[in-house]
């Protein structure tokens, strides 16, 4: 709001940034032991090559994503390109029902905005805690979900299993498999909430004159295949099939809309952790999405 609403006001005919880029943990962390310790969001902006503002946070989904699409068509001014990541953990229900991941307060402050465009930039609220918290967990947590790998089982237990530290190897490896299918391997809705999401963030900022960009985040599908076998690989392709699509349905022949498939760039050793499942990268990992998702924004970024 500052960048797209209060400076052009008080300077007009300021150049806001051109670009704009969202994302979630993924942009924001390094290896220990990386020798290049530029985050993957310092990589993308700077092979952009020109300005861009940055707006990211963890377990950010494109539920964010929508709703800083709605704020954006509210501003006076925008960029001309917003680049956003599509995580497929996003799919999980882990991200999409606790409440530690759902960044709710992110949402309120969003909203606020959104029901005075014109006034003040609304400060972030306190997340959630107290009964209220204790309740959407308790909620969550309770959530039945059902895999070939974990077999009829609940969110919570899934959560207890992730946050465990088994010291045998077999227990290890089998806290691995669990979390593989936690994170990736559980079935979704076709109407899941990030879904249509994003579809409503292409069509807002399409409607909007914005062109977008967005990227499926690597996956060490080497790791995941080693734990649930190649159904898992294909799984996870399903799942960024299933967000391409989405992308497709909400802009069809758009050329100022894009989707690049990154998911399966990067092997095991590309990972910070080569024996769990998140996607944060080395600066190796990093280096090769950077690279990509530059060379895909230079064509939306040219005047058409």
């Amino acid at each position: 709001v500052t960048r797209y609403r209060d400076e052009p006001r008080a300077s007009p005919g300021t150049e806001v940034p051109p670009a704009l880029l969202l994302g979630d943990s993924v942009l924001e962390r390094v290896s220990d032991h990386d020798t290049d310790k530029t985050t993957l969001g310092e990589m993308i902006r700077a092979g952009l090559g020109l300005r861009c503002l940055s707006l990211t946070a963890p377990a950010y989904s494109p539920v964010h994503y929508a709703a800083y699409a709605r704020v954006l068509r509210a501003l006076p001014t925008r960029p001309r390109l917003v680049i956003a990541p599509v995580n497929i953990r996003c799919l999980s229900p882990q991200w999409d029902a606790l409440p530690r991941y759902r960044r709710l307060n992110h949402l309120a402050a969003l909203r606020r905005f959104l029901a005075d465009p014109d006034g003040p930039v609304p400060e972030l609220p306190e997340n959630l805690e107290g009964a209220e918290e204790a309740a959407l967990r308790a909620q969550a947590r309770a959530t039945p979900v059902f895999s070939p790998i974990t077999g009829k089982t609940t969110l919570g237990a899934l959560e207890d299993i992730r946050d465990s530290a088994p010291s045998a190897q077999p227990d290890r490896q089998e806290r691995a498999r669990q979390i593989v299918a936690y994170h990736y391997g559980l079935p979704f809705a076709p109407d899941h909430p990030c879904l249509t999401a994003l579809g409503e963030m292409v069509r807002v900022l399409r409607d909007g004159g914005v062109r977008v960009l967005l990227y499926a985040t690597p996956v060490n599908g080497d790791f995941a295949e080693i734990l649930g076998g190649p159904e898992m690989r294909e799984i996870i392709a399903g799942k960024v099939a299933a967000t391409r699509d989405a992308v497709a349905r909400a802009a069809p022949d758009d050329a100022g809309a894009a989707f690049l498939d990154l998911h399966d760039i990067c092997r095991a050793e590309h990972f910070l952790h080569r024996g769990y499942m998140v996607e944060h990268m080395d600066q190796h990992g990093r280096r090769a999405v950077a690279d990509a998702v530059a060379t895909g924004a230079s064509g939306l970024l040219q005047d058409r």
